[in-house]
């Protein structure tokens, strides 16, 4: 038989160390040979929702409480269980027992904002910043306390202090990745890319599985993408239209030779827009691309052919050049608008956990 203490430690361990699979084995065993131990059924509830098994987690998450009714922890994990369940209801009334039972904890406060904010209530934003101002009261050092503030203040339309909430969640924590999200994605909402991108990268790279940060990127990267796009399209409407006028072919040189120089010079100054830690390994952008969003870089090189044969081809050819990016424009915008029936509009994806 296994030292209950003994075997619990060892599973905090493995859960500390990302071996969720490993703790819920042993917690199962616990349970067999002690089974009126409710940090047992706590810690399996505890490592099932850290395998994504939310569900699963919430009957041990009862049994623990039901063996500890007065126990702080048990409140907190059944809380957290039934969040990931969308029982956002019955977890705030927990979470407002552990405040009952731990008033000048500031994590018992963090917990009932965690029931706000996750399930995005914006009418109970009042009670969220008021639980999040006094846990910071508590204990002022705790950056995702400082975190979930910004996260509450951004969703109540305070950004000014939002932002300060998320830089001082950087002091204390500089690898703090709700903060640097949500600082990338105000950056990138105001259009400072390259400065967003920096915060989006720094915390992708501290959870690179995190789909929120993950699209966040691909939006970024396709913005940049729009900056060629829209430079391709405005020459080669230029170079039409002096194909319509019957401009020489000396003109339209004239000007292919300024759409290469601003070619250039655009692509120079995207470089320096984009963040340091692109430039340094793009292969963390290649990571982050699907093959869609590959399949939609590629077709980017139709327009910008269409504009290189429309500047230096003979004057038929061009015309069919620009016939085919008139075309391709059609085809794409189409595209889009059908596809805008069926999807909401992409945007930077706020991003939040709790502490």
């Amino acid at each position: 038989m296994i030292d209950l203490d003994e075997g619990l430690d060892r599973a905090d361990a493995m859960l500390t160390a990302r071996r969720p699979e490993q703790a819920a084995r042993l917690a199962r065993t616990l349970i067999g040979q002690h089974p009126d131990s409710a940090r047992a059924h706590d810690v399996l509830a505890d490592a099932l929702r850290k395998q994504g098994l939310d569900r699963e987690a919430v009957a041990p998450a009862r049994e623990a409480l039901r063996l500890a009714p007065h126990a702080p922890g048990m409140h907190i994990g059944l809380s957290l269980a039934l969040l990931e369940v969308h029982e956002a209801e019955e977890a705030r009334e927990h979470a407002r027992r552990v405040i009952e039972l731990l008033p000048n904890e500031s994590g018992s406060h963090d917990l009932f904002a965690w029931t706000i904010l996750k399930p995005e209530r914006a009418d109970l934003l009042p009670e969220a910043l008021a639980a999040l101002r006094e846990s910071i009261r508590l204990d002022p050092n705790v950056a995702p306390a400082h975190s979930m503030l910004g996260v509450a203040l951004r969703r109540s339309g305070d950004r000014g202090a939002a932002r300060a909430a998320f830089e001082q969640a950087l002091a204390l924590d500089p690898t703090d990745t709700t903060a640097l999200t949500n600082l990338g994605a105000m950056d990138m909402a105001t259009g400072r890319l390259a400065q967003g991108a920096d915060g989006m990268l720094s915390a992708l790279s501290m959870d690179p599985t995190d789909q929120a940060m993950q699209a966040n990127m691909r939006i970024l990267l396709a913005r940049f993408g729009l900056v060629f796009t829209v430079l391709w399209v405005l020459t080669g409407i230029t170079l039409g239209t002096m194909l319509a006028l019957g401009a020489s072919p000396g003109t339209r040189l004239v000007t292919g030779a300024v759409w290469l120089l601003a070619t250039a010079v655009d692509a120079w100054l995207a470089l320096r827009m984009m963040p340091r830690s692109v430039r340094r390994s793009p292969r963390r952008v290649n990571d982050l691309v699907t093959s869609n969003e590959r399949l939609l870089l590629a077709f980017q090189v139709v327009p910008a052919l269409g504009v290189a044969v429309m500047t230096f081809a003979p004057g038929l050819i061009a015309a069919i050049a620009g016939a085919v990016i008139v075309v391709y424009l059609v085809v794409v915008i189409a595209g889009m608008l059908l596809a805008g029936d069926d999807e909401e509009d992409e945007d930077v994806a706020e991003h939040v956990r709790p502490g």
